[in-house]
């Protein structure tokens, strides 16, 4: 599978943590995004799975809250 580019990266990751943050700014959603496209080891994640081990991380407080993607 082809890695995506920069800016669709940004996009998924960003639709991703939109999915879990319905309420935030998506502009706050990229910037975001773009902050985790920055580390090493979620650059080299598929965008989605980059923003669930971000949000599995705690970032919500609780694991148990982010819903596995595809489960809409």
């Amino acid at each position: 599978m082809q890695q995506p580019g920069v800016n669709e990266w940004i996009v998924r990751c960003a639709q991703r943590l939109g999915d879990q943050w319905r309420t935030v700014d998506p502009e706050l959603l990229q910037e975001v995004a773009v902050d985790l496209l920055r580390e090493p080891q979620m650059r080299v994640l598929e965008p989605e799975a980059a923003a669930v081990c971000w949000l599995r991380q705690g970032v919500l407080g609780s694991a148990d809250q982010v819903e596995p993607i595809g489960t809409k």
